[in-house]
């Protein structure tokens, strides 16, 4: 037996509309409460405007794919707001999954993740996310595992054709001194190798 329909087609039409209206509404809350995880508050409110042009229209000519993004120079030039402007377009516009941290709450997550045990599970999801951004490489030294972790990261991610992004007040001369002996070099020369440069 066949069911009477409960809605004329206009009124059908109406519902269906403010359904996907719902949905849409939905979905842009969905997507501004993930932006709120990747994007501290003190960089959602950066005016364009303010940081270097030619800087800002390289990061944001990158188009994604496996070679990443290492924007270095000294401190207070604008790299990490540049960072987050591009990384905006790539959650809303492209809906990339991206993980952003500084190389700082890496250290500090290492040692808890892997006090706990949830180490491995975690480092697959950096390993295995769309973009993974890492703030302020350098800015102070890893722990031997964090540093051993990142290594072990960074290789996953170019073995996996997988985007990094990074920014970094240090030189090539400096990050090498920072770490040990067995992992500066190669990791300096795998982010020149496969990451584009753009100096501040």
């Amino acid at each position: 037996m066949r069911m009477a329909p409960t809605h004329c087609d206009a009124c059908s039409a109406v519902l269906d509309a403010e359904h996907r209206t719902d949905q849409q509404d939905e979905r842009q809350q969905r997507f501004l409460a993930a932006w709120a995880d990747i994007c501290p508050p003190l960089y959602r409110d950066t005016d364009p405007a303010r940081l270097p042009k030619k800087q800002l229209a390289k990061v944001m000519s990158w188009t994604y794919g496996p070679r990443g993004l290492l924007l270095h120079g000294s401190t207070g030039k604008g790299k990490t707001r540049c960072a987050y402007q591009l990384l905006h377009r790539l959650h809303f516009e492209e809906h990339r999954r991206i993980i952003a941290m500084t190389a700082t709450s890496f250290s500090h997550y290492c040692g808890a993740r892997f006090g706990n045990q949830t180490g491995e599970k975690w480092i697959r999801e950096l390993s295995q996310a769309e973009v993974f951004f890492l703030d302020d490489l350098g800015k102070g030294r890893l722990t031997e595992r964090a540093e051993a972790e990142l290594f072990g990261l960074i290789e996953a991610r170019i073995a996996d054709c997988l985007p990094l992004i990074l920014t970094t007040n240090a030189t090539g001369a400096s990050l090498v001194e920072q770490l040990s002996p067995d992992r500066g070099e190669p990791l300096v020369r795998r982010l020149r190798e496969f990451c584009e440069s753009v100096t501040f």
